[in-house]
């Protein structure tokens, strides 16, 4: 245990009170840079931190888009679904410049 109130640890990390009291009171996610002070102030790295956060990010977003993902279909749902015959072809769209953009994917 630290034992340090909010105004001693935010001295100690370089950052403001209300910088931290921000994180702590969960109304600021954690950034990457407050994550290193943290990991390095309570001597566990950052990525401890940053995966709390992701966690919390992720939750957060399945809460939002509940609704929406449940009417999405996976792949494998709509290859499930597909009439006799039916092909389901799945192609990485590639842009003008030859990237693959991995986020595009048609069905």
């Amino acid at each position: 245990s630290l034992a340090l109130s909010v105004a001693e640890a935010a001295q100690r990390l370089g950052v403001s009170h209300r910088a931290l009291h921000r994180v702590l009171a969960c109304t600021h996610p954690l950034t990457t840079e407050m994550a290193l002070r943290i990991g390095k102030l309570v001597g566990n790295g950052p990525e401890l931190w940053l995966g709390m956060q992701q966690a919390c990010d992720l939750w957060h977003a399945e809460q939002r888009l509940q609704g929406e993902l449940a009417e999405t279909l996976s792949v494998g749902e709509r290859i499930d679904q597909r009439q006799p015959g039916e092909e389901i072809a799945l192609r990485k769209d590639v842009t003008a410049h030859g990237n693959e953009n991995e986020s595009d994917f048609s069905v």
